[in-house]
């Protein structure tokens, strides 16, 4: 397996979203949508401005097509995002003629595989989610290919890492094999690779990326109590050193005491709790003189200095962390704040011997370090040790709100009229249902009359999504304006097939775009982009 060349989302940076709902063919309006956007603002959608693009259905197969690009605006200002809807492909069943008579008797899909699979071959080839320029969060419903009941569930691929999953898995999958599941309805093409159109749960992505994006990235609170756990007794370790130094005591020998430790151990214990946003990255000049003065007088490489600062930065780190948190009881506050003033002290102190290292007796070096650790050595173990649990509970908790704290998310509708529709209301039946005879294997099996629940309410999501992103934290552009004679989506999709239906309701759709849009509303959104950055890049981590 290949790994994927896109990282985790980066720290002490905020995190923009943007997302597309699904609609079929209706997705042309979040096309034409993004083309006003990137006119009004040249910033717009330009290279490293987002830091991940989330889709369900069509908007599953925008997000895939905009993440491939370095610069997304090319796509758009080009045009070629718009033309995918004049594509034939898109919804045809023609490629195998024999498939596309029966599909007419509701004996195969009504829009053909070979059809969709090389429309994707022709934009994404072989290439996988790990090799996109951008980041992803892809809305699919899987048929979970495995026995057993209550299989079915919502599956969400991503093509980067969080700091607890590398999710290799996802990154290796080929995107055409992804894009075809996810704007494929079990009504309207036949189950490939157990997957189908996220539509089945969710028409919008908002919830679900949120969802993705905030798992907690220091995992279960087992998993952080036993990190600082871990930190604390390295930082007993390093004070007994101090406190009983070896009779031949010398600064070669702490540093070898320091490298005898698991490299692991170097500055991993709090690379969690720096991914959560929750450490400040400590700049003590006692620290860097420390340094100074080691490499001066032991006369190695800066590596091993470098290795020794990082151990004392992560300790104090964790002190400075857990101690900042104002939801710890107060006594248990205090024990925290007096244990971090009393290490830095005790550096301090350590670090002024050190200078003095050429004038100062071997003798009265160890009884001054030997005098001075005791009181540091029980507040900084002792009394810290006594609440890893409640430490570690409290920290896992405050780093989902944190994660969340950072996150912008921009959201684009298809501006449909009604916000929920209902695939039974159509009563599609027997002639949509054509993935019976040809999906044997998924196991889904249903009579003539069977209907499809499908019924996403993109409204109640949106709003969801605006309660957990306050304080302008969420847009959502969405002029619900389309409306007859474009049909709702799923007929609307259906009839797409047809490419004489097709370009009529994609000029319908921009004929509604231009007379029923106001100005003001894309203005509003270019103006929430411009006070929030979106159209600068992102800082570089």
């Amino acid at each position: 397996m290949s790994a994927t060349k896109l990282p985790p989302f980066p720290v002490n940076q905020n995190i923009r979203l943007m997302c597309f709902d699904g609609g079929g063919i209706l997705g042309y309006f979040t096309a034409i949508m993004l083309r006003q956007l990137c006119e009004k603002d040249s910033g717009f959608l330009g290279k490293q401005t987002v830091s991940a693009f989330a889709g369900t259905s069509i908007g599953s197969l925008i997000s895939f097509l905009l993440a491939k690009e370095e610069t997304p605006r090319d796509l758009i200002m080009s045009g070629e995002l718009e033309n995918i809807f004049h594509n034939s492909l898109l919804y045809s069943n023609r490629l195998n003629p024999i498939d596309g008579w029966l599909s007419f008797w509701g004996i195969t899909a009504w829009s053909g595989q070979a059809d969709m699979n090389a429309f994707l071959d022709a934009h994404f080839g072989d290439m996988k989610l790990g090799e996109l320029n951008n980041r992803v969060l892809i809305t699919t419903f899987s048929y979970g290919n495995s026995s057993g009941e209550n299989q079915w569930f919502e599956r969400i691929f991503r093509n980067f890492p969080s700091e607890t999953h590398d999710y290799v898995g996802d990154s290796d999958w080929l995107v055409k094999d992804v894009a075809f599941g996810a704007v494929s309805p079990a009504t309207l093409r036949p189950v490939q690779n157990w997957l189908s159109d996220g539509g089945m749960t969710a028409m919008s992505p908002d919830l679900s990326s949120l969802a993705q994006v905030i798992d907690s990235p220091l995992g279960n609170s087992a998993k952080v109590t036993m990190a600082v756990a871990k930190c604390l007794t390295r930082l007993e370790e390093l004070l007994k050193l101090f406190a009983n130094p070896p009779k031949d005591f010398s600064i070669a020998n702490l540093m070898k005491g320091v490298n005898s430790s698991p490299p692991k151990l170097n500055n991993q214990h709090l690379e969690e709790l720096h991914q959560a946003n929750l450490v400040e990255k400590t700049d003590l000049v006692q620290i860097q003189e420390l340094v100074a003065v080691m490499e001066q007088n032991v006369g190695k490489s800066g590596s091993d200095a470098t290795r020794v600062q990082r151990e004392f930065e992560n300790e104090l780190a964790l002190i400075r962390a857990l101690a900042k948190h104002r939801d710890f009881p107060a006594e248990k506050l205090t024990q925290l704040e007096t244990a971090m003033t009393g290490l830095e002290q005790g550096l301090t102190r350590l670090v002024d011997l050190l200078k003095r290292l050429k004038t100062v007796s071997l003798d009265d070096l160890e009884a001054t370090i030997q005098n001075l650790i005791p009181d540091l050595f029980h507040h900084a173990t002792h009394s810290l040790k006594g609440n890893i649990n409640d430490m570690a509970r409290q920290v896992t908790e405050l780093a989902g709100i944190q994660r969340l704290n950072r996150i912008e998310m921009f959201s684009l509708g298809v501006g449909q009229q009604t916000p929920g529709y209902f695939t039974e209301n159509f009563n599609f039946g027997w002639l949509p249902f054509m993935t019976l005879p040809t999906n044997i294997t998924q196991k889904c099996y249903a009579p003539p009359t069977f209907n499809l629940l499908y019924s996403p309410t993109t409204n109640d999501i949106s709003y969801m999504a605006s309660l957990f992103l306050p304080d302008d934290r969420y847009f959502r552009l969405n002029p619900q304006v389309v409306g007859f004679p474009v049909p709702s989506v799923i007929p609307a999709t259906y009839m797409a097939r047809f490419d004489f239906l097709k370009e009529y309701y994609l000029k319908s759709i921009r004929d509604q775009f231009n007379s029923g849009v106001k100005p003001e509303e894309i203005q509003a959104a270019v103006q929430w982009l411009t006070a929030h950055n979106w159209c600068e890049p992102l800082p570089h981590p």
